[in-house]
């Protein structure tokens, strides 16, 4: 881990590598790959939460489907809402149908297009709870390449000013500067294209969903038409 090299870096840091060069950065790319660091372990939790979260909801949505067909019933659905409620199709039911009106009995007076309206609600609503924290992986994924690129420039002049002061363009002059410009840059980078990657593929994998809560709210309101 970052954090716990640059803490430990004055008695770890013997060989040439990309952690020793890491340990013997200024103070400016130290900082900057904290920074990094704490994106990249944010970034991670999140898609490993988002992952897990999605994955529930799949394999729940699938059987609520199967237990859902030629079933009817309020208080039959309410306890299948219950019994699936990490399903998004499920929470969607719940929300937009179930909880819709009060009195439970004024639902049967709801018509067709109204119960869809609520159903349309409740899908907007739930697609804002599945998108929640992704903008933090957007935000990751365009701003660590440019605290990269910060350091690069920040390394940059470091190594020209330790020319100035060496009077010379000699490797121990220039080294720490360059050292410190590549090393921030492979650390945004690598803090970067994970986020860039979850991001695309949860935005990917949500709209898959919309389309499914869609589907089954057009399918559910048609079956409560045919009654």
């Amino acid at each position: 881990m970052i954090f716990f090299i640059l803490l430990t870096g004055p008695l770890v840091a013997r060989e040439s590598s990309v952690i020793s060069s890491a340990l013997r950065s200024g103070g400016m790319a130290k900082g900057i790959l904290l920074i990094l660091f704490l994106f990249s372990i944010a970034s991670w939790a999140i898609m490993v939460t988002k992952f897990i979260s999605f994955r529930t909801a799949g394999r729940e949505s699938e059987d609520f489907l199967k237990s859902f067909k030629n079933k009817d019933g309020s208080s039959y659905l309410l306890s299948l809402c219950r019994r699936f409620r990490h399903s998004h199709l499920a929470r969607v039911l719940k929300v937009g149908y179930l909880e819709s009106a009060n009195p439970g009995h004024y639902r049967q007076r709801l018509s067709p297009a109204e119960i869809r309206e609520n159903l349309e609600r409740a899908i907007s609503v739930e697609a804002l709870h599945l998108e929640e924290m992704l903008v933090f992986l957007a935000i990751g994924g365009s701003a660590c390449p440019l605290l990269g690129l910060l350091g690069t420039v920040w390394g940059v002049m470091n190594a020209f000013l330790g020319m100035e002061t060496f009077h010379s363009a000699t490797i121990s002059a220039v080294a720490p500067g360059i050292s410190d410009a590549l090393i921030t840059t492979i650390a945004g980078l690598a803090a970067a294209i994970p986020a860039v990657v979850g991001y695309n593929y949860f935005v990917n994998r949500i709209r898959v969903m919309t389309t499914e809560m869609e589907s089954f709210a057009y399918q559910f309101v048609g079956q409560l038409g045919k009654k």
